[in-house]
């Protein structure tokens, strides 16, 4: 996912203060707490059988490791972000993977995810990776070859997502960290690669004999290093028919769907969800994991930067709050878990750690965070209970 910056206006600058608003969202009331809780018991029963309970930790590496960043659990014990998810019962950690970041993106280059993937195994979770294809986001609107890559051929292009996915799938066995889940793209609704392998969803353009054998060339290149690690392909929203009905007429290759679902710009319904994902993993005998979502817990701040997310997030009955976010998140583990015939098998909460890293100072998304009131930790850097749903 890319993120996307949103201008305060005049009135949220002038009616939220950094102080007071920690102070007045952060506290709850316990009746509300309860209430929800007690009506997600039964969901929360549910949703701890999922194969996969993930999260998206690539900012982890920028704050902590080049930041010195610390957090803490929710007792304000400090701990390391992959110590608290682990502690949370989190089995699967994302990370994304550029082909030549900027030195402002090294969290996303090779030298950091073979690091941080290290980490991961060591904590006795498993490790997914996200190959972007890109030196930047790689989204639906943004699909931006690799300035190395911008002057190959087509037949060229197909090669080097051969030659690189090796390399980096030999890369990660060399040290021993096996990814059990590898994406080849990011959000590839349109392609990727443009405009080499820019596809539609509603078109046989530029499918047959192009998009096909450059997913392929990236789905072979896994396997041939990694027989067992399960390759995905990653729709971003829950509306694929198209696409993976063209996947399927093309020969397309590959093992999980992956659907990105915020609700701020997919649809509010979890019988969507659940609709969705059961029909298309019926029809193509797949399983499918929601592997990107997010809701906020508050529509403050603390940096300038502009939050992504907001109120056009909420979904009724899930207020904004800590005890509403972990209540979204124990319906949605529920719904994908409840996809007949285990085909539902996973729920990835993207960079629940992305806080406001730079204090109140950043203006821009870049060196701040247009996430900080969507993340799994307040403002303090404490964990909220929103950890307690992959329990």
């Amino acid at each position: 996912m890319k993120k996307y910056i949103v201008t305060m206006s005049a009135v949220w600058l002038l009616v939220f203060f950094v102080g007071c608003q920690q102070e007045v969202v952060i506290e709850e009331k316990s009746a509300e707490n309860e209430t929800i809780q007690s009506e997600q018991a039964s969901a929360n029963a549910r949703a701890s059988g999922l194969t996969y309970r993930g999260m998206d930790l690539s900012f982890a590496y920028k704050i902590e490791t080049q930041r010195g960043g610390k957090f803490y659990y929710a007792n304000g014990t400090a701990g390391t972000v992959f110590d608290i998810a682990k502690s949370a019962n989190v089995n699967l950690v994302r990370l994304r993977l550029w082909v030549n970041p900027d030195a402002n993106h090294k969290e996303c280059s090779l030298a950091a995810v073979k690091e941080q993937a290290k980490k991961v195994v060591a904590k006795g979770m498993q490790f997914m990776l996200t190959l972007h294809y890109s030196d930047t986001w790689a989204d639906p609107g943004t699909q931006t070859k690799p300035a190395a890559w911008s002057s190959l051929t087509q037949q060229q292009l197909i090669d080097k997502i051969w030659s690189y996915t090796t390399d980096v799938m030999n890369q990660l066995k060399s040290q021993g960290t096996t990814p059990i889940i590898v994406q080849i793209g990011n959000e590839i609704n349109a392609g990727f690669l443009w405009p080499t392998f820019k596809v539609s969803a509603d078109s046989d353009t530029n499918w047959d004999n192009s998009f096909e054998y450059a997913i392929n060339s990236g789905y072979n290149a896994v396997k041939a290093v990694f027989p067992n690690t399960k390759v995905m392909l990653h729709y971003a929203g829950i509306w694929a028919d198209n696409f993976f009905w063209r996947c399927s007429k093309f020969g397309i290759q590959y093992d999980i769907m992956g659907f990105s679902w915020y609700p701020q710009w997919h649809g509010k319904s979890f019988t969507d969800v659940y609709n969705q994902l059961n029909n298309l993993t019926s029809w193509y005998s797949k399983t499918a994991i929601v592997v990107e979502t997010a809701y906020p817990w508050t529509t403050g701040y603390v940096d300038q930067a502009g939050n992504v997310l907001g109120s056009g997030s909420l979904i009724s009955g899930y207020p904004l709050t800590p005890a509403g976010q972990q209540a979204f998140l124990e319906q949605l583990m529920a719904t994908v878990k409840s996809i007949p015939n285990n085909r539902g098998v996973g729920v990835v909460y993207w960079e629940p750690d992305w806080t406001a890293y730079n204090g109140s100072s950043a203006t821009d998304w870049e060196n701040g965070s247009s996430w900080e009131n969507a993340t799994l930790f307040d403002f303090s850097w404490k964990a909220l209970q929103g950890f307690s749903a992959f329990n």
